[in-house]
């Protein structure tokens, strides 16, 4: 028998109250248990996660820093890092042919304000963010000798081609041209910005 008085000032415990407290212990055992075991689960499931995360997020940028020279020796870019790690190009030299009379103003600019301004330096791929491994994407790209601007995409091929895609809205709506590095005797219209480049 139980003494209630005995109970009630805490010394002794009735029988409900030993399982109870036998089962809190239980599950204080178990909660820890369970707790290393998800630690143990999680750390090759983060390895995992961080697997998939895309390249952008766990390399540095691969700027193709440099002149480039488009297809056909029409005209040269030097690519260099712009602001926000976005990746930008201004033009540093065109074939007299592809610009007629030896143009050297943006004519064509559909800007009136932007029509007086030199081409020589001027910058004509913009905005376009890394995304790894070798894609440069989401920018810009201005055709001087027809005044369209068109989205860009640029995937590095190798250290000596990229591959440049101008298109309007959709990639499958463009045009990839094959670029390679201009030639170090070409003369060019202006300094370049970038130790890369020469």
């Amino acid at each position: 028998m139980w003494d209630r008085s005995v109970m009630e000032r805490g010394h002794l415990k009735g029988p409900q109250e030993h399982k109870a407290a036998a089962h809190a212990v239980q599950r204080r055992r178990g909660g820890w248990a369970a707790r290393a075991a998800s630690r143990l689960l999680c750390a090759p499931l983060l390895a995992l996660l961080a697997g998939l995360l895309p390249a952008s997020a766990q390399a540095e940028p691969q700027v193709p820093a440099g002149i480039w020279m488009k297809p056909g020796g029409k005209a040269a870019v030097e690519l260099f890092a712009c602001e926000g790690g976005k990746l930008c190009g201004r033009l540093m030299w065109a074939r007299k042919s592809v610009y007629p009379e030896g143009q050297t103003r943006d004519i064509n600019n559909p800007d009136p304000d932007l029509r007086s301004r030199e081409l020589c330096g001027a910058v004509i791929l913009w905005g376009l963010e890394w995304d790894g491994p070798d894609t440069w994407e989401d920018g810009w790209v201005y055709d001087p000798s027809t005044g369209s601007t068109y989205n860009a995409r640029i995937v590095i091929e190798g250290p000596e081609t990229l591959n440049v895609r101008g298109y309007k809205y959709v990639t499958l709506l463009g045009k990839t041209q094959t670029w390679a590095p201009a030639p170090d005797d070409l003369d060019l219209c202006t300094q370049p910005m970038t130790a890369e480049a020469r």
